[in-house]
């Protein structure tokens, strides 16, 4: 194929922040039942996708092994649930950044599922991608919902909520990448962690009510990140010290958060970020 790749089918993988985040216990299979309000914004990685005789991924990430790459792993359990033979030739290209709590890897490969499912004429519907999504990671499905959503149990049971009113948002995030990083926050919580989902249910009943819920953000991680990553606190004090009186955690971090009444404001507040040699993104919620 000479020149400039034709792709069949090019798709935009949104990352996510959490509004709220808390755990409310231990399950029997060791995992924790939690209870989250996620909300996709524009910070975005994308995908191109071409019918190939092989299921292979290319562009950023590629260092990865393949069996650790979750749009490769998203493509081979669609293949194994259907029976599918066909294959793709994936190519990533990455605006999210890597292992920051912003879902990035989670919302390739719930893109990964939509896109081959159109590819392959599969037809399945978003119940029976759901199915297959929550083999991949906890926070899979809700990408195939996107927008505002509330999850709980494992972050499998997502419930679509009324969208925010579009909102400014500044992102920062230390160039930092640990791994098994989930497994490690996690290790951390402790049954003074738990809470009992108050939280979010405030926050629940604001965003129905067409409230803003900028008072109300909660992460149980929140007091227990910089612990592993303790360029969290400079961000968090570069916020607050340029005005910014709330700023959420998302995920299980390092990327904090803090909602901005216009975009110009935005860049100022990104521009203080990036002097402290911390990444930061304006994006918007969508």
């Amino acid at each position: 194929m000479s020149g400039k790749t034709k792709f069949d089918l090019e798709m935009v993988a949104y990352a996510k922040v959490n509004l709220t985040l808390e755990v409310l216990g231990c399950l029997p299979d060791g995992y924790h039942r939690v209870s989250t309000i996620l909300q996709t914004i524009s910070l975005a990685d994308r995908l191109s996708f071409i019918s190939n005789a092989q299921l292979t991924v290319e562009g950023d990430l590629t260092q990865l092994p393949l069996h650790e790459n979750l749009v490769w792993k998203a493509g081979r359990a669609l293949q194994n649930a259907t029976g599918c033979k066909d294959g793709a030739r994936i190519m990533l290209k990455k605006g999210i950044p890597v292992s920051s709590g912003l879902g990035g890897g989670s919302s390739d490969a719930a893109t990964t599922l939509k896109a081959l499912n159109l590819l392959w004429e599969l037809k399945l519907g978003r119940e029976e991608l759901c199915d297959i999504a929550m083999t991949l990671g906890a926070d899979v499905p809700f990408f195939l919902y996107g927008g505002t959503a509330l999850a709980e149990g494992k972050g499998h049971s997502i419930t679509p909520l009324p969208m925010l009113s579009p909102r400014w948002l500044v992102v920062a995030c230390p160039d930092i990448v640990l791994n098994s990083k989930t497994q490690k926050l996690y290790s951390l919580v402790s049954p003074e962690n738990f809470t009992d989902g108050e939280r979010t249910r405030r926050a629940l009943k604001a965003i129905q009510l067409g409230r803003q819920v900028d008072d109300l953000l909660f992460n149980v991680f929140k007091p227990l990140v910089s612990h592993v990553f303790p360029h969290t606190k400079i961000s968090i004090d570069t916020f607050r010290k340029t005005g910014a009186s709330c700023v959420g955690l998302s995920g299980t971090g390092p990327a904090v958060y803090s909602f901005v009444p216009h975009k110009e404001r935005g860049q100022k507040l990104a521009d203080a970020i990036r002097q402290k040699g911390i990444h930061a993104y304006l994006a918007t919620t969508l």
